[in-house]
């Protein structure tokens, strides 16, 4: 991965540890390198989202799958990080671009540059608005104010949406842009302003209740514009081979040798009840003859230790490839909104609900390596059939886009929260998620808390914040999560 490469050969006076001058390719390489890095983490000091929807659970340490924010400062680091590494890296990086002299000839360059960050830097703001609701956005990012006010996080939604607008009329097709810099595309512009769109249509049915008129005009528009149309255009980061440059959960339990996460009984069971042809490639069975072949699915229930690591199912061995991938919107999402959408009533979308949820399944069970002929046989069965929906069409868009976004906890949380399948204890229906034993709060987190040391560094815009929101516990709605 490109980070910067500075030359060996540099002139007797020049310091090594402290170059005149930083590219700005370098910094948004390393800005892109940080929002990969913490989007895909498997660390719970930092992103505990997987819990949240159930997908995994500890087996040793079971207070982050219990909810408990304060015992490693969840809250603190993941605001850290996005602020001061990734946002300001991005922001900083369009500081240099505005700062350098082009000619003409590259200007067309110069702009896609300044929006293909522009874009990077909305992905991340989105990921914060989503977690913690009302942010510091418009006063962030200045050195010169350490007390930056809160914005509504309605309002900087809006702003995200028409950044995105801006970015995409500024993205020139044909000219370069990033090159090898850009982590995702090689700097390639149309797959850029495909995730553009893409993006936008997502934020948009974010809005889907709480402002209908305002998501059918903007997810419009982003139809219009054109949106990733097929799963080679999805973007993907992409990790090496080599250490530090590798996936968090190769990281996690190669390198550093744990044992302490595994896939829950609530995601396992759901998928094994449905016959659903990618649980042998997402889930390992247990051995138990030591032929080296798996016996049979013994999933860790959520939130209750296991004292043998070995007796329960775990990862299959493509998860714990260094250079395993990790995607952050495709082609599958684009599907379930677009069946979302055409539910829903009132966007412009061509084709049906039933269409784009077949496709959106199709194209998720070929990703994790499974065919087109087990994709039909399994959305011919009654339980996934959405002609079965009898018009409770969120819990099957929400149960099958919750199992094809196994492993993005960041996006498999939201659409959770939007549809509100599968659903919780709570509820009455079909509990697929399971309370665990010693839960902090009586209820799936739907926020994270603000950061623990805010009241002490921003105490009167942190109270005004959490005024305005109604509380900082983990059950105040954010404003698109409408119940």
């Amino acid at each position: 991965m490109i980070v910067g490469i500075i030359s060996c050969e540099l002139p007797d006076n020049a310091d090594p540890k402290n170059p005149r001058q930083v590219t700005p390719e370098s910094v948004f390489a390393n800005a892109q390198r940080q929002l990969g890095d913490y989007v895909s983490t498997m660390d719970y000091n930092i992103n505990i989202s997987r819990f949240f929807v159930q997908y995994w659970t500890e087996v040793t340490y079971t207070d982050e799958v219990k909810y408990d924010f304060a015992n490693r400062q969840i809250p603190d680091n993941l605001w850290n990080v996005f602020y001061q590494n990734v946002l300001m890296d991005f922001k900083e990086s369009k500081k240099i671009i505005n700062n350098t002299d082009y000619l003409e000839s590259e200007y067309d360059m110069r702009d896609n540059r300044l929006a293909i960050a522009d874009i990077m830097q909305v992905y991340a703001w989105h990921i914060l608005v989503d977690a913690f609701g009302d942010i510091p956005y418009s006063e962030a990012l200045n050195p010169d104010n350490a007390t930056p006010a809160y914005d509504d996080a309605e309002t900087i939604y809006k702003d995200l949406i028409s950044r995105l607008s801006n970015d995409l009329d500024m993205l020139t097709m044909g000219a370069s842009s990033w090159g090898e810099a850009d982590l995702f595309y090689s700097g390639d512009v149309q797959h850029w302003k495909l995730f553009a769109a893409s993006l936008k249509f997502r934020l948009a049915m974010r809005m889907a209740d709480s402002n209908p008129s305002y998501s059918q005009e903007m997810a419009d528009e982003a139809l219009s514009t054109g949106v990733i149309t097929s799963q080679d255009q999805a973007a993907v980061f992409e990790y090496t081979k080599m250490a530090p440059h590798v996936h968090s959960i190769y990281e996690w339990f190669v390198l550093d040798g744990r044992t302490d996460v595994v896939p829950t009984q609530s995601f396992v069971g759901t998928l094994d009840s449905l016959n659903d042809p990618r649980l042998n490639n997402l889930v390992s069975k247990v051995d138990t003859t030591g032929d080296g072949v798996g016996d049979y699915y013994n999933p860790q229930p959520y939130g209750i230790g296991v004292s043998v690591y070995s007796a329960v199912s775990h990862f299959t061995p493509q998860f714990y490839e260094p250079d395993f991938r990790h995607v952050f919107i495709d082609y599958v999402e684009m599907e379930f909104l677009k069946a979302e959408a055409a539910e829903r009533g009132g966007y412009d979308v061509s084709g049906s609900a039933m269409e784009h949820y077949n496709n959106a399944i199709t194209a998720s069970i070929q990703h994790w390596g499974g065919t087109e002929s087990e994709a039909s046989n399994y959305l011919a069965q009654e339980d996934v059939n959405y002609a079965t929906a009898d018009g409770n069409w969120k819990k099957k868009i929400g149960t099958q886009k919750w199992i094809a976004l196994y492993n993005r906890g960041n996006e498999a949380w939201s659409s959770w929260r939007v549809l509100d399948y599968p659903q919780t204890w709570n509820d009455t229906d079909d509990p697929t998620f399971i309370k665990p034993e010693g839960a902090k709060y009586d209820y799936v987190p739907v926020r994270y808390p603000y950061p623990f040391n805010e009241y002490e560094l921003n105490g009167s815009n942190y109270n005004a914040a959490t005024e305005e929101m109604g509380g900082d516990n983990p059950g105040i709605h954010v404003f698109w999560d409408v119940n």
